[in-house]
């Protein structure tokens, strides 16, 4: 990665929650590998993941690909959590999810600010794959969804801000 700050921007980085060997030390190979994608600002501030782990670093790698090229395409889903006052957002991809918020947030303000930062990133940060990076066994267990509370209100999706299908979107009443 370049020093110069003008250079630097939001990128994709890919985390594995694999034991990686070292020299004093080989890690058992039970043939699973988990992959699982975020979104980085600048500042180094995760901005969102994906929502499901990977079994191959390059399907991980496809899967983030196809957001960026696709970005126009994509619609919003916000969820709020009655039970803890917060609220998240979804994007889904031909009414998939494919990638979440990676902290709730106390105001649906900044839910959506969040948001849209969010597809900002994703429309800025370069085609390359970084290398693989192993995080150790806790890596990935944000993963681990719990099964939806029943205080969980999840809003319809919404057509993305700027995006073709905006123009035939309603808006969500709060």
């Amino acid at each position: 990665m370049s020093r110069d700050p003008a250079a630097k921007t939001a990128r994709f980085i890919y985390i594995s929650d694999a034991d990686r060997g070292s020299a004093w030390h080989t890690p058992k190979d039970d043939g699973e590998l988990r992959v699982g994608w975020r979104l980085i600002a600048a500042n180094n501030r995760s901005l969102g993941r994906s929502w499901v782990v990977y079994g191959t670093f390059e399907a991980c790698v496809a899967a983030a690909a196809q957001l960026h090229n696709r970005l126009d395409e994509v619609t919003q889903a916000v969820t709020f959590d009655a039970r803890h006052a917060a609220w998240t957002w979804t994007v889904l991809l031909d009414g998939k999810p494919v990638a979440v918020s990676t902290r709730p947030y106390r105001r649906r303000v900044e839910c959506a600010r969040s948001f849209d930062q969010f597809l900002a990133a994703v429309k800025s940060a370069p085609e390359v794959a970084e290398e693989l990076r192993y995080y150790g066994p806790k890596a990935l267990s944000v993963y681990d969804h719990p099964p939806l509370h029943p205080d969980i209100l999840s809003l319809p999706g919404t057509a993305a801000p700027n995006s073709p299908a905006a123009d035939n979107a309603e808006p969500i009443a709060t």
